[in-house]
C-alpha cells in the first residue's frame, strides 16, 4: 500500500507534467499570434510583454546570449553613473521626506538575509 507522501509525490509530478504540456501548447499558439498587434494590449494587461525575436527588434534574444554574461558584474563601459550626484540626491530627498526611505528600506534587523538591503548596515 502506498503512503500518503508517495501519493503526494505522484500528484506533484502529474501537476508538473500538466504545466509542461500546457506551456508547450501555449508556445505554439503564441508563435501564430505574436505578430498580431491587436493581442499586444491583451497580453500586456495580464502582465506579459510579448515581442518577436528577430533581427529588427532592439531587444536581444536571450536564448542566444552566453550564460557567462549573467555570471559577472559589468564594468559599464561608457556609462557614467554619477555616484556622488546620486548620493547627494538621496541625502537631499531623505532630509525632505525622512519616512519615505525608511519605510521602503528598513533598518538592520538580526536574522535578515545578508543579500538584503537595509539602512545602517553593519558587518
Amino acid at each position: 500500500m502506498k503512503s500518503q507522501s508517495d501519493c503526494m509525490a505522484v500528484m506533484s509530478r502529474a501537476k508538473q507534467c500538466g504545466r509542461d504540456l500546457t506551456a508547450r501548447a501555449i508556445a505554439r499558439l503564441l508563435c501564430r499570434l505574436a505578430h498580431d498587434p491587436k493581442y499586444f494590449e491583451l497580453w500586456q494587461s495580464h502582465g506579459f510583454h510579448v515581442l518577436p525575436s528577430d533581427y529588427y527588434q532592439p531587444i536581444p534574444d536571450t536564448g542566444v546570449l552566453p550564460l557567462s554574461l549573467w555570471n559577472r558584474v559589468s564594468d559599464l563601459p561608457c556609462v557614467d553613473m554619477r555616484d556622488e550626484y546620486q548620493s547627494n540626491c538621496l541625502r537631499k530627498s531623505h532630509i525632505k521626506h525622512p519616512d519615505l526611505l525608511t519605510k521602503a528600506f528598513p533598518s538592520y534587523k538580526p536574522g535578515v538575509l545578508p543579500a538584503s538591503f537595509w539602512f545602517r548596515r553593519t558587518r
